[in-house]
């Protein structure tokens, strides 16, 4: 498995050449690489380097993928002696990052760079458990993941691990969802207030739902900006 995980690093498609950072993107459930193109093309203009790290967000659970990713972040700190490691997160991602950030082989570049967690399930999603009923069927159809996120609460996202102390982290969560499944505000799959963590945190809302808030430029933009350290502590809640 670490082979693997270094020829995806290795092999991984790269957003420019110069670069004044490093940067790995995770993206969330039911998405793909693809999903975080407008992403990385945003990171790329600033000469950030980016690396994505895939997984199969319908197989394993998120502790397996969270021990992946530390090993995959291993692999990218050894091919940037020296460089601080910065993460940009969508939902599920911010749970791996967490799981992550706990194993022993995650690397100290990692610890001390910046991370940005759009519409993180921090307090799990009360829209997803509202599909409880379908919790077992999930199961016993080999769909670990779909259970957990289906079942996760606060208790069980503290469980996964703290992120790391020195770690400066934004959120970015959305605000435009129905509230048809959720009596609060929310983004369509997570409501504002299941987005905030027990660690210190920098916050801004946009009004777009969950999967669209990776495409918005505005957010994107924020994203470069903070990553970059060119970012006022009086631009965000």
């Amino acid at each position: 498995m670490k082979i693997l995980l270094c020829l995806l690093a290795l092999t991984t498609q790269l957003f420019g050449q110069s670069h004044s950072g490093v940067v790995i993107t995770v993206h969330g459930f039911l998405q793909n690489e693809r999903s975080v193109y407008d992403l990385q093309r945003a990171l790329c203009c600033v000469g950030l380097k980016t690396y994505n790290f895939h997984y199969s967000s319908t197989t394993g659970t998120i502790r397996s993928h969270g021990e992946d990713l530390a090993r995959f972040t291993q692999c990218v700190a050894n091919q940037n002696p020296g460089e601080e490691i910065n993460f940009v997160t969508h939902s599920l991602g911010a749970l791996l990052l967490r799981v992550a950030s706990n194993d022993p082989c995650f690397p100290q570049e990692a610890k001390i760079g910046r991370a940005v967690l759009f519409a993180p399930p921090s307090r799990g999603s009360e829209i997803g458990r509202k599909y409880l009923q379908f919790s077992r069927l999930y199961r016993c159809l080999g769909f670990e993941l779909c259970h957990e996120l289906s079942t996760y609460d606060v208790c069980d996202v503290m469980e996964l691990g703290p992120y790391p102390e020195c770690m400066k982290i934004l959120i970015i969560a959305g605000c435009r969802g129905s509230n048809f499944f959720a009596d609060k505000v929310n983004d369509g799959v997570i409501a504002l207030d299941e987005t905030r963590i027990e660690h210190p945190f920098y916050f801004e809302t946009f009004y777009v739902t969950h999967y669209r808030i990776l495409h918005y430029p505005p957010a994107l933009e924020l994203t470069r900006r903070f990553i970059l350290n060119e970012f006022s502590d009086e631009e965000c809640d």
